[in-house]
């Protein structure tokens, strides 16, 4: 079996004839992954084994939600986008938010002043894995803003920069 990069920059195996890892390959990692995991949980950064990134098709939702709270403290600031806010607080007459983001006391004026509050006042131990995308991860958790709760999403890259994608009034309620 031919090898290639993968999660982690580890060689790994792959079936020649699509791409893809193979099976035997996929629970090597979880296996793998799983107990280096366990590890960190008991060791801490004296982990003698280093766990992988969560990779689409390879890795479940348990092994996901695992990983972010192992990681959380190592995640960088949020990166500001201008036009992410922007987005939010301009009326849409689909799935707006700017009413009740404006409702709130937000403005257009002050987008940075949204940001700020999202990302403070985000309870990273509400984070959760939500689904993968681009081989990233989706992740949702619990937002407080003026005293009401909201769902928001983030996109984490492999290389721990946490981007916002946007937030859901009402959402937690789900």
């Amino acid at each position: 079996m031919p090898l290639k990069r993968g999660g982690g920059n580890h060689m790994q195996l792959y079936d020649s004839r699509n791409g893809e890892y193979t099976e035997q390959e996929k629970q090597y990692m979880r296996a793998y992954d799983d107990s280096a995991m366990a590890s960190y949980e008991l060791c801490g950064q004296n982990a003698l084994r280093k766990f992988h990134f969560p990779v689409e098709g390879v890795h479940e939702e348990k092994y996901c939600n695992r990983f972010i709270q192992a990681i959380i403290d190592d995640v960088k600031q949020p990166t500001y986008v201008f036009e992410k806010m922007n987005y939010l607080l301009t009326f849409h007459v689909k799935n707006d938010k700017s009413m009740f983001l404006k409702n709130l006391g937000y403005s257009e004026y002050k987008p940075y002043e949204l940001f700020y509050d999202i990302c403070v006042n985000t309870k990273r131990t509400s984070l959760r894995f939500s689904h993968f995308a681009a081989s990233k991860l989706i992740i949702e958790g619990e937002t407080i803003l003026k005293g009401k709760v909201v769902k928001t999403a983030w996109r984490l890259e492999n290389d721990l920069n946490l981007f916002f994608v946007t937030l859901i009034p009402g959402g937690h309620r789900k």
